[in-house]
């Protein structure tokens, strides 16, 4: 068994030595808005709404061809989805009857890097949920958050400056999450009775957002 392990490390660094550039590491910090994309069900809308602190990270990239920028990156973040749910009815609306949701996940997400731009999946461990009125007299629980979730993620990286010591870099990423919120049935708004069945999926949140930040990539190991 030792010597099998041995034989794979070997091999490992064997790739490395011969097709690794560089290896960078470096904190990210950026800013998220989002909004719920699935169906919040009839007389009921859903908003647009900003994250209510930065989202936190650790970025890590390996790049496997210094002209073009071929490589992977390995990131982890400490990422919130907000929505806002409301009634349809103007008359019904307001402070007190609209209410915002917070969700907050750690985020372990690889990609694939090309010159920049990325795609990759980000794999969703859940760390809270809280669902308040505008006017934060109100809550309600809207069902069991998920402890799971995956989501799609696409974006960029656009170099601002570079050194020997590292790059700073501006980040926009979207994404698309391929679960939902809650793992059962939910309540997208306290006066909205609990749909059955198709219905019942179809109003189970799913976040659709877009960030933008920065990260600082210091340059750790070139060969």
């Amino acid at each position: 068994m030792k010597s099998r392990i041995f034989i794979v490390c070997a091999l490992v660094l064997c790739v490395v030595r011969t097709s690794a550039v560089e290896l960078s590491l470096g904190p990210t910090i950026g800013y998220r808005g989002s909004i719920n994309a699935a169906n919040p069900g009839t007389g009921f809308v859903s908003g647009f709404a900003l994250g209510d602190r930065p989202d936190l990270g650790l970025s890590s990239r390996f790049l496997f061809d210094e002209n073009i920028g071929i490589g992977f990156m390995v990131e982890l973040e400490m990422s919130g989805y907000s929505y806002v749910s409301k009634l349809f009815d103007m008359n019904a609306s307001g402070d007190s009857n609209t209410y915002m949701t917070r969700h907050r996940y750690t985020t372990f997400a690889p990609s694939l890097y090309i010159a920049g731009f990325q795609v990759g999946v980000g794999l969703m461990y859940s760390t809270g949920e809280e669902t308040k009125s505008l006017d934060k007299k109100n809550t309600y629980s809207p069902g069991t958050q998920s402890t799971l979730a995956y989501e799609l993620r696409v974006g960029g990286m656009i170099p601002v400056y570079k050194s020997d010591l590292g790059d700073l870099n501006l980040i926009v990423r979207a994404s698309y999450m391929l679960d939902p919120h809650y793992s059962s049935s939910v309540y997208v708004h306290p006066n909205r009775k609990l749909p059955d069945g198709k219905n019942a999926l179809e109003s189970n949140p799913q976040s659709a957002s877009f960030s933008i930040g920065v990260n600082y990539m210091f340059s750790l190991v070139k060969i």
